[in-house]
Order: structure tokens, then sequence, then C-alpha cells
């Protein structure tokens, strides 16, 4: 029986790929000195908790990447 998640799992190795390639390039804007506050979204809520938004949100794909890299290097 074929159900949305059993799709899932199977090509989950694939979403896994697409979270660290977003994650990378999350982290690559932040030190290639991209001003996160400029965005839209980040006028909108304020800049001191823009910036503590995207320091947590650094801090999640750092995370990210150092958790789910490795099983996609050694698989």
């Amino acid at each position: 029986m074929v159900s949305i998640l059993s799709s899932f799992y199977e090509g989950s190795k694939f979403y896994t790929i697409i979270f660290c390639i977003l994650a990378a390039f999350r982290v690559l804007l932040v030190f290639s000195k991209f001003n996160l506050t400029e965005l839209p979204i980040s006028r909108f809520i304020g800049v001191d908790k823009a910036e503590r938004f995207h320091k947590l949100g650094l801090y999640f794909c750092i995370g990210y990447l150092v958790l789910f890299l490795p099983e996609i290097i050694f698989s």
C-alpha cells in the first residue's frame, strides 16, 4: 500500500540532501556578510528580534549540517 508517509521515507535521503544544501546556503549567506536584517520579514519584526532570530537560525543550520552531513558523506 502506497501512502504519503511511505513515499516520504523511501526518498528521505533526497530530502536530507536538499535540506543540507539549504542549510549550507544559509551559512554561506551569513559568512559572506549578507545583511539578513534588510530582508522584508526582518524589518517587520524589528531589528533586535530579527538579529536574535537570524542568529538562532544560523545555529540550527550549523547543527543540522553537523548532525546530518556525515550520514550523507559516509552512506
